[in-house]
């Protein structure tokens, strides 16, 4: 299971494992000691289990690309990285998402519209990838200020919805895991655009506030995408790049998307009358 895991890798692997069990520990003490900490001890334990995350898979990347090989650790590691970036999602929704009072009939309304507009946005299409994935008109946009207006718990779910959705519409089906890497995990992860306005930081500055939220969930997208792309590209070394520095510069599309999803909504989160509605 590990023969292919270098020194440092093992070690941050380890680290990582580590990492999560104590923070699963103190955690649990902080919940009965002393409650009013536990989502500042969340924000920090997320962010350094997702620092642990990155530096696993870019020293994977950089590794892999100086031995001249395709090959990316071991398939455990992806799995880790998999499950890794679920957990993430999962607790940020559960225990940083709260639960906004509003008309459940608007919010369910409200979600079909933002589906149904993102979905029709998703057709224009402004640079269509080889292998999978398109820079569209900002077809996430829709999802992004769903999430702002009704919180990251609706906004996740109709993620899933879209990016089911979005396997209808162009099916690349390679691997099982690249199916759930590549659709309802990357898109669930753009329901996280309105993390910021729930933890109330930056609330004086609207776009700023829209904009960090956003970028926080597109990098969980792209690194869903980058592990997709592994188990896709697996031992191949397509352009002379290996497997896994091949999936990062390809998977890049998704931050010329995010582009496009900022300036609209920076633009319209500027706006008092938007903001109001």
């Amino acid at each position: 299971m590990f023969e292919n895991l270098s020194t440092i890798q093992f070690a941050l692997m380890v680290t990582l494992l580590s990492t999560i069990f104590v923070c699963f520990i103190v955690g649990l003490i902080i919940t009965i000691k002393a409650k009013q900490r536990f989502r500042l001890f969340i924000i920090i334990a997320l962010t350094l289990n997702s620092l642990l995350l990155l530096a696993l898979i870019i020293n994977g990347a950089i590794e892999t690309y100086q031995s001249g090989g395709g090959e990316f650790w071991s398939e455990f590691g992806l799995y880790l990285c998999t499950v890794a970036i679920i957990a993430v999602i999962v607790l940020i929704t559960f225990l940083l998402g709260k639960k906004i009072d509003c008309n459940h009939t608007k919010s369910i309304v409200y979600g079909a519209l933002c589906i149904a507009l993102g979905f029709a946005l998703s057709y224009v299409r402004l640079f269509e990838m080889p292998q999978g994935g398109s820079v569209t008109l900002a077809s996430l946009l829709p999802l992004m200020l769903y999430s702002y207006a009704f919180g990251i718990r609706k906004g996740v779910f109709i993620g899933i919805i879209y990016g089911l959705l979005q396997f209808i519409q162009a099916p690349w089906f390679y691997h099982p895991m690249q199916f759930l890497l590549d659709y309802p995990i990357a898109f669930c992860a753009v329901g996280l655009s309105g993390l910021l306005r729930e933890l109330k930081l930056f609330d004086k500055i609207k776009p700023l506030q829209f904009a960090l939220s956003a970028i926080i969930a597109i990098i969980i997208r792209y690194l869903s995408h980058v592990i997709s792309g592994i188990f896709v590209f697996g031992s191949g070394d397509p352009e002379n790049y290996s497997a896994v520095a091949w999936s990062f510069l390809y998977n890049s599309f998704a931050f010329v998307d995010l582009a496009i999803a900022l300036v609209a909504g920076c633009a319209l989160t500027a706006s008092k009358s938007f903001y109001k509605l």
